[in-house]
């Protein structure tokens, strides 16, 4: 998908460079609520950002995190990430462009509506992380499944996408990745950090199947 590559040749400026070299960046999409989020699930997606910060250590300079927007929950995640030191790039679609983000991050002007950005962002992504939402968000974490992408999904946020504690971990005989939910976020950022970790140049990348039977 030409949207994805542009976003990470927008992004390349973030990489990070250790002593063995120049480290592959790891993607991590946000897919989270654009309307007023409850108290509670506020409280989880802040907890989740400052665990991150604790159980990245070393790894958490390779993290770019690919954000939808610049409100709601996402607005919370992105303030909570700039503030403990994380790279974000926001890809707003078209109808929001005009908003006012954040200069510490990276804004990048898709030109196309919320459901073709929300495509961009995940197909851009090694992985998805969902913080919760509604019908946006749930059509990313399927997206990404099919995708074949690990998704982590934060629950008991009071938000639709708690649904997915009743789902399997795979929707699809083909896919490779999993749904796997946390209604802890310590635990989920934990989980999270061992993904970065285990990531090299090897992250998976996979292109839905055409045979697929979703």
């Amino acid at each position: 998908m030409a949207g994805s590559s542009l976003v990470k040749e927008s992004a390349r400026k973030l990489y990070v460079k250790a002593s063995d070299g120049v480290l592959m960046a790891v993607y991590v999409g946000i897919a989270a609520y654009s309307g007023t989020p409850p108290l509670h699930a506020v409280e989880k997606v802040n907890v989740f950002v400052e665990k991150l910060q604790d159980y990245c250590g070393g790894v958490s300079g390779r993290i770019i995190f690919l954000v939808g927007g610049y409100e709601g929950l996402m607005k919370i995640f992105v303030d909570k990430a700039l503030e403990r030191g994380f790279k974000v790039v926001i890809l707003p679609p078209a109808e929001r462009e005009r908003d006012d983000f954040p200069e510490e991050a990276i804004i990048i002007k898709t030109g196309v509506t919320a459901t073709l950005r929300s495509s961009i962002l995940v197909h851009a992504s090694d992985f998805l992380v969902a913080l919760g939402g509604g019908s946006g968000t749930l059509e990313e974490v399927i997206t990404a499944h099919n995708e074949g992408k690990e998704v982590y999904i934060l629950t008991d946020t009071g938000l639709p996408t708690d649904v997915v504690k009743v789902l399997p971990s795979r929707l699809n005989r083909w896919t490779k990745g999993n749904l796997k939910s946390f209604n802890d976020p310590e635990v989920m950022a934990k989980s999270v950090c061992e993904h970065v970790a285990n990531s090299g140049s090897n992250v998976n990348r996979t292109a839905p199947r055409l045979d697929a039977v979703y």
